[in-house]
């Protein structure tokens, strides 16, 4: 416990030396590879592109990954439960910055609706990375890590990680396409209202995964 809360430390002093470095970290970031990640220099999320969020994400992410590594797998010697993580934080923010067509500013759009938002849940969000990805969390903290960490218990039939893993990472990737669930539903996922229903839709995903996993686990020990 004491190394993890050291370790947190550390993690909060990185986040810190990030937050004052961003500008110029993105700077060279937008230059290295030709994408505008921020709309001007200041230090809140609303300053990025819907891109540059994404991969502002990854990179926490994958700072919180690394920071994790000796508590799960030096302290608690389970390796699977890292990877998991790795999965549930960097997973679902390297799949939206690779759907760039869907995860940008140009799913801003009042088109669909004819007019302009009346209310605040006609307000178009469009896509936006940051809430897909507490979405996503959402399920893997309720199948994925937990597949992922079962894997490591010699007493646990290998065959239940795999569906409690394989289940729970196949919903989280579902989330991550708004676009195609936007096709079947009548209300508009780029808007306010949309994303009340993903967030609905994620909790009973949630809650589906969490009953497999419990049934599978009385079952069959």
């Amino acid at each position: 416990m004491s190394s993890l809360i050291f370790y947190m430390i550390i993690l909060g002093l990185v986040g810190i030396l990030l937050h004052y470095t961003e500008d110029r970290l993105f700077n060279f970031l937008e230059n290295v590879i030709n994408i505008k990640l921020k709309k001007s220099r200041c230090s809140s999320l609303d300053c990025f592109t819907y891109r540059g969020l994404s991969l502002f994400l990854i990179l926490i992410g994958i700072i919180f990954c690394v920071f994790m590594y000796i508590p799960l797998v030096i302290d608690s010697s389970n390796f699977p439960v890292f990877i998991g993580f790795i999965f549930m934080f960097v997973y679902p923010q390297v799949v939206m910055f690779i759907r760039k067509n869907t995860f940008n500013e140009s799913s801003i759009s009042y088109n669909c609706l004819g007019h302009y938002p009346r209310n605040m849940i006609e307000k178009c969000t469009g896509y936006c990375p940051m809430w897909y990805w507490l979405f996503s969390l959402m399920v893997a903290g309720s199948s994925t890590v937990w597949g992922f960490s079962m894997l490591n218990f010699s007493s646990i039939p290998i065959s239940i990680s795999l569906v409690i893993l394989f289940s729970g990472l196949f919903f989280q990737t579902f989330i991550l396409f708004p676009d195609f669930i936007n096709k079947f539903v009548s209300v508009d996922m780029r808007t306010i209202k949309g994303l009340k229903l993903m967030l609905i839709i994620s909790i009973i995903l949630s809650i589906t995964l969490i009953a497999l996993r419990i049934s599978l686990i009385t079952f069959f020990l």
